[in-house]
C-alpha cells in the first residue's frame, strides 16, 4: 500500500421468488420442479438465482388449461429462468362438454298385427353437457326400417341448450309376419354422434280357428279324431299348437308340425271320452311366433253307448177268420256293441183280441220283464250286447171284428240321461203285421 486505494463491494441475492396466480372460471393446479410450488395451496416459493424452474399445469375434471401469461406463455409446461423475481399467471377455463342422454336406449314392441300400427313409444333426448348441441335429421335405418315410423319429432334440426331436451315417438307397422328390427340414428355435433335407439318387434297375422265335429254321437271310451283348421290372413302359421277342450274336462293337443294347405294349417288330436252325456267342444290356437291366437266357436257333442236294436214280428198267416186264435212271434234283438238299459218294448193290436196273453223267453243274457202276462205290452228291459227277447203274443179274434187285424211293435232306445243310448240303425226299430179277415168287406158286412 504505497498509496491510498478505494474498494467497492457488490452483494447479489442468492435466490429469487417465483409467484404463480390462477385466473378463469375453471379449476386446476400448478406444480413446480424443483419442488416448492403446489398451487393449490402454495403458490410462491424461492429458488436459486439463475436456476431454471419448470411449471406444470393440471386442469381439474370439467376444466381445461387455457394458457399462460406473465413470465410464461403458450399452452403447456413452462420453464422460468430465475434471474430475478418472476410471476406467472395460469388461466383455467371450463371445459366445453357436448353430451346427450337418450332414454330409452332400446324399444321392444312385442307382437304387432300385420297391416296395423302399434301404439307409439316415446324417447327423450336430453343435453347433459354445458354447451349447445346441434341435432341433425333423425334417420330410421336397419333391416326392417320400412316397418318403423317416427312421429311427433321435436329433435330433428334443433339446437338443444344445456339441460334442455327434445322427444320423438316411434310406431311399428309390420308389413310381414316374423321378427322386425331397425334403429333410429341421431346425428349431432356431440362426440357420441350418432346416438342410436334400437327397436325390435314381432309381426303377427290374425287367425281363425275352426273345429270339425261330427253331428252324430260318439261312443263312450272310443277314441274320436278331431280336425282343426287354423287359417292365416295371408299365410298359414308355420308353428304354434292347438288344444281341443271339452266342457266335461277332457282335452287333447297337437304341437305340430301342421299340414299346410295354402293359408290353412291343419292340426288333429284324439280324445276317448270317459263320461256319458252332452258337452261343448272348443279348439284354441296359440304359441305361434308369427300369428295371433284364436279360438273356434263352441260346438255341441254327445257321448253315448251304442246299441243296434231291432224288432221283427211274424204269425205265418195272411187271412184269418172270426174265432181264430192268432199267435205272433215277436223277436227283439240288440246287436250291440253296448248294453241298452231301459229299452222300451211296445206291442199293440187293433182290434183288441180276446183272451190276449203273452209269454217271454230271454236270448243269451237278456232277462224278460216277466215270464208271462196279459194284454198289450209296454215294458222297459235291459238288453246286453248280442242278446234279445222272444215273445209269443196271442189272442182270439172276436166275431164281427174289423176287416183286418193290425199288430204294431217297436223297440226304443233310452237316448236321454242317465243312460244315453244311441241306436245307429233306427230303421229296423218298428215292425207291423196285417191279417185280412176272411169274409168281411169294407162295410163290415159278410
Amino acid at each position: 500500500m504505497n498509496e491510498s486505494r478505494s474498494v467497492t463491494t457488490i452483494f447479489r441475492s442468492l435466490t429469487h421468488t417465483l409467484s404463480v396466480s390462477k385466473i378463469g372460471a375453471g379449476f386446476g393446479t400448478v406444480e413446480s420442479s424443483p419442488v416448492g410450488i403446489q398451487c393449490g395451496g402454495t403458490c410462491s416459493a424461492s429458488f436459486d438465482a439463475d436456476s431454471s424452474v419448470t411449471l406444470t399445469p393440471t386442469a381439474a375434471a370439467g376444466s381445461e388449461f387455457a394458457g399462460w401469461s406473465g413470465a410464461c406463455s403458450g399452452g403447456g409446461i413452462c420453464t422460468v429462468v430465475m434471474n430475478q423475481a418472476q410471476s406467472a399467471i395460469a388461466n383455467f377455463g371450463v371445459q366445453t362438454l357436448l353430451a346427450l342422454n337418450l332414454d330409452p336406449l332400446s324399444m321392444s314392441f312385442g307382437d304387432a298385427q300385420v297391416g296395423n300400427t302399434s301404439d307409439p313409444q316415446n324417447a327423450i333426448l336430453q343435453n347433459i353437457g354445458n354447451s349447445d348441441v346441434i341435432i341433425g335429421d333423425l334417420i330410421v335405418a336397419g333391416r326392417d326400417a320400412v316397418d318403423f315410423d317416427l312421429s311427433n319429432d321435436t329433435c330433428s334440426g334443433q339446437t338443444i341448450g344445456p339441460a334442455d331436451s327434445c322427444s320423438f315417438d316411434v310406431v311399428l307397422a309390420p308389413s310381414a309376419a316374423g321378427s322386425r328390427s331397425a334403429q333410429v340414428e341421431i346425428p349431432s355435433n356431440a362426440p357420441s354422434s350418432p346416438d342410436v335407439l334400437l327397436m325390435t318387434g314381432n309381426g303377427v297375422e290374425s287367425t281363425t280357428t275352426s273345429l270339425m265335429v261330427d253331428n252324430n254321437p260318439l261312443r263312450l271310451h272310443q277314441s274320436a279324431l278331431f280336425t282343426i283348421n287354423v287359417t292365416g290372413t295371408h299365410a298359414a302359421p308355420a308353428d304354434g299348437e292347438v288344444q281341443v277342450s271339452a266342457s266335461s274336462g277332457e282335452s287333447c293337443s297337437d304341437a305340430g308340425p301342421a299340414q299346410i294347405d295354402g293359408p290353412v294349417a291343419r292340426f288333429s288330436c284324439t280324445i276317448a271320452f270317459a263320461t256319458l252325456g252332452p258337452r261343448l267342444i272348443t279348439a284354441s290356437f296359440s304359441a305361434s311366433g308369427t300369428h295371433n291366437g284364436s279360438s273356434s266357436p263352441a260346438l255341441p257333442l254327445s257321448v253315448m253307448v251304442f246299441a243296434d236294436l231291432s224288432i221283427t214280428v211274424s204269425d205265418g198267416q195272411g187271412t184269418v177268420n172270426a174265432g181264430d186264435t192268432l199267435t205272433y212271434l215277436i223277436e227283439v234283438r240288440n246287436a250291440g256293441p253296448d248294453t241298452a238299459p231301459s229299452t222300451a218294448v211296445i206291442v199293440t193290436v187293433d182290434p183288441l183280441l180276446d183272451n190276449l196273453t203273452w209269454s217271454c223267453a230271454g236270448v243269451n243274457d237278456a232277462t224278460c220283464p216277466a215270464i208271462s202276462g196279459s194284454g198289450m205290452i209296454a215294458e222297459l228291459v235291459t238288453l246286453p250286447s248280442n242278446s234279445g227277447l222272444d215273445i209269443l203274443f196271442e189272442g182270439i179274434l172276436e166275431t164281427g171284428a174289423s176287416t183286418s187285424v193290425l199288430l204294431q211293435s217297436e223297440v226304443n232306445a233310452d237316448d236321454a240321461g242317465p243312460n244315453f243310448v244311441f241306436d245307429p240303425e233306427s230303421t229296423n226299430d218298428q215292425a207291423t203285421d196285417v191279417n185280412m179277415v176272411d169274409g168281411m168287406f169294407g162295410n163290415d158286412f159278410e
